[in-house]
């Protein structure tokens, strides 16, 4: 896309917002950590203090890292991206600064699979285990689709725009 109306032909810029991201960011925060929240505590209940405490402070802090990059998406990224849609552009941030320092925050959901499915205890019920391993199997998949989103045709359109404002 090499022009900015091409992008938004008719009235599809007054439809658009980089801050529809910002729903996603909620859903993923607000239900989809909620339910694997759940989900885990389940898991863990029968499970000794050790490995209660390894499992609870990983998802802890992946939960904490999520919530960051989201705020920095929300407070920095989507505003500039705004000020580009709107050729208001600020001075001092580009797109690529973004995409180069953009994290892959769908990698620990790996290693929480990888924890549930080898090292927890005999214990822990193969049903709880297999719901859990569906939770994590279905963020991880959102993630990606929201990250395939944002990496190939948000940064890219972002980048071309800002191209052609500085032509």
């Amino acid at each position: 896309i090499d022009d900015y109306n091409a992008m938004f032909p008719g009235e599809g810029r007054k439809n658009f917002s980089a801050r529809d991201n910002d729903a996603f960011h909620a859903y993923y925060m607000d239900v989809a950590l909620k339910e694997l929240a759940t989900a885990l505590e389940n898991l863990i209940e029968p499970c000794g203090e050790k490995h209660k405490r390894i499992i609870w402070k990983f998802f802890s802090e992946y939960k904490e890292e999520l919530s960051k990059h989201f705020q920095y998406e929300e407070e920095v990224v989507f505003p500039y991206v705004e000020s580009v849609l709107d050729h208001t552009e600020k001075e001092g941030f580009t797109i690529n600064q973004y995409e180069e320092n953009h994290s892959n925050v769908d990698e620990k959901l790996g290693d929480l699979k990888n924890i549930v499915m080898k090292y927890l205890p005999r214990e822990c019920d193969g049903q709880q285990i297999n719901n859990v391993l569906m939770n994590l199997y279905s963020f991880e998949k959102d993630l990606e689709k929201h990250t395939i989103i944002e990496d190939e045709i948000l940064v890219p359109v972002v980048n071309r725009l800002e191209y052609h404002e500085k032509q």
